[in-house]
């Protein structure tokens, strides 16, 4: 109820829904500690909100529904990743999404492709040089070089090494 109210007031500032969201993300993280099946009740409840979010272009707050779809991903108790997680991640991977206009959403989507490795590798296989390519977008064009290097470090933590190597030659190459 509050998360409508304070969404759906445009004078509510920015902070208090920051703080709104970090709590919400705080709340997920704490729950899913003790019980991972009520995550899918919130997920319930808060997809439509965030949909609407997106739907409504309310470019103030999308960088923060992003990070709580990659805080519901990381925490629900299903082993197999629902169509509307599938759709985000396809969407988020599109390199229309990866240019300096949208860079204030960067944060947030680096977040959800984590969790999708994560949670779903297998997901990403057909993905993989996608996301190689956003790695080097985030370090190299948006200078956002903290969450390349966590997407890469998922990416390592995720992958068998083996498999990464010929990618992992390509990307260290930025850097000698």
């Amino acid at each position: 109820m509050y998360v409508d109210k304070a969404i759906g007031d445009l004078n509510t500032s920015a902070y208090s829904i920051y703080v709104l969201f970090e709590t919400i993300g705080y709340i997920l993280f704490n729950l899913s500690k003790n019980d991972k099946n009520v995550i899918s009740v919130y997920e319930v409840k808060l997809e439509p909100k965030l949909f609407k979010i997106i739907e409504e272009n309310r470019t103030d707050i999308t960088g923060y529904v992003f990070q709580i779809f990659a805080a519901l991903i990381l925490y629900r108790p299903e082993n197999r990743i629902s169509d509307n997680f599938r759709t985000i991640f396809q969407s988020i991977i599109n390199d229309s999404n990866w240019t300096n206009e949208y860079k204030y959403l960067a944060p947030g989507q680096s977040k959800v492709i984590q969790a999708i490795m994560t949670r779903y590798p297998d997901e990403i296989d057909s993905s993989f040089d996608q996301i190689f390519k956003i790695y080097n977008t985030l370090l190299n064009e948006m200078s956002l070089e903290e969450h390349a290097l966590d997407l890469l470090g998922t990416i390592v933590e995720e992958y068998d090494i083996g498999v990464l190597a010929e990618k992992i030659k390509i990307a260290t190459q930025l850097f000698f």
